[in-house]
């Protein structure tokens, strides 16, 4: 079972449609646990309120980590391929005039490459699964990291997409593996900073419109578990793009966000030839 949704109006969309089997209507809303949604939300305690705070305009919380994190990140800046015309006693293209006036040392022109463009187009894809035992909180890192590193990235004049996927199988009797993708900023728009932070630096997003999604989708009865994380099977190959920055679940606070964010910066460095 594999999705993929432009926008997140489409995927809310395909959220609430009817279940596809009827055994697991009993799932809708019945969530439990404090925190369990949304950490910075502890009143959320069902998906259709998940639903009703992903349309709230700011999220301060989420917002204030993704800028803090931004700050520490120096990036890159992408090149332009320049080539700089030089004349000189040889090159690829002669100069009649230059020969018939006797100027023989700068008669021929050669265009010389001064720098390329290796990294300019980034996507940055957050992975989103994590079983019912991880904190919201831990999970809600990937994105702050995601983020982080856009913010910085198109500061520096690259073009950015973020989009978060999830990977899991299904708690049914044939354990049907899951897949989704959602795409929360295209590259030809600014990031909007609150907005996405909503999305990606919460787990409003997972663990209330995905679950929801999961639940109408899934063709067998599942158990309330609703799914197993399977992070051995999020890798990304989008074409198009010049790099790919996955954040695995290995981001689980400050700390390796940082160490993350930091990774993904050596690589543009290296290969900006920074």
């Amino acid at each position: 079972m594999n999705y993929s949704y432009e926008t997140l109006a489409e995927l809310v969309a395909a959220s609430r449609k009817p279940c596809t089997n009827a055994a697991n209507v009993q799932h809708l809303d019945n969530v439990s646990g404090r925190g369990f949604i949304c950490a910075d939300r502890r009143e959320v305690s069902t998906y259709s309120q998940a639903n009703a705070e992903l349309s709230r305009p700011l999220f301060e919380a989420g917002a204030a980590r993704v800028e803090k994190l931004a700050r520490e990140i120096v990036a890159p800046t992408p090149q332009s391929i320049k080539r700089k015309l030089l004349k000189g006693a040889e090159g690829d293209e002669l100069d009649m005039h230059r020969v018939w006036a006797g100027d023989l040392e700068r008669a021929w022109t050669r265009a010389r490459r001064t720098r390329t463009v290796s990294v300019s187009r980034v996507l940055v894809c957050v992975y989103m699964s994590a079983n019912a035992t991880v904190d919201s909180a831990v999970i809600a890192w990937r994105g702050v990291a995601g983020l982080a590193l856009c913010e910085a990235l198109e500061a520096a004049g690259y073009s950015v997409a973020v989009r978060a996927i999830v990977q899991c199988d299904l708690t049914d009797a044939k354990r049907t593996p899951y897949s989704l993708e959602v795409t929360a900023k295209h590259e030809s728009e600014p990031l909007d900073l609150h907005k996405a932070a909503n999305l990606l630096a919460s787990t409003l997003l997972f663990r209330g419109v995905v679950f929801q999604h999961l639940i109408a989708h899934a063709p067998l009865a599942i158990s309330s578990g609703l799914g197993s994380d399977r992070p051995e099977r999020a890798t990304v190959d989008w074409a198009g793009f010049d790099h790919v920055a996955l954040v695995t679940d290995a981001v689980r606070n400050a700390a390796t966000a940082s160490a993350w964010v930091s990774a993904q910066v050596a690589i543009l460095d290296a290969r900006n030839g920074a």
